[in-house]
């Protein structure tokens, strides 16, 4: 199975959808923050650089966490279709 247009697209919308939710989460908890927070965090060009990395981390995050889901669920589905098939030993620190 190739990586078409359609893959493409959704990729595209849904990293998109992402970024829209993490700013607004973030601007938020910033604005929140600000008044709780020591002077030296009032900087505008520090509340900046937390509004621009912090939704990109976020999404980086939320990529790597459904690539884990993905891989365990995948993982476990190929586990349950081997049932038949005898158990592979697996190699301990003392053999």
């Amino acid at each position: 199975r190739g990586i078409g247009c359609g893959y493409l697209v959704k990729l595209t919308v849904g990293t998109s959808l992402l970024m829209i939710a993490n700013s607004y989460l973030v601007g938020k908890l910033v604005e929140a923050s600000l008044p709780s927070v020591p002077e030296f965090f009032h900087d505008v060009r520090l509340c900046q650089f937390c509004q621009i990395f912090f939704p990109i981390f976020l999404v980086m995050l939320q990529f790597w966490l459904y690539d884990r889901f993905r891989d365990y669920q995948l993982r476990r589905q190929a586990e349950q279709d081997q049932i038949g098939c005898p158990p592979r030993r697996r190699l301990t620190l003392f053999d």
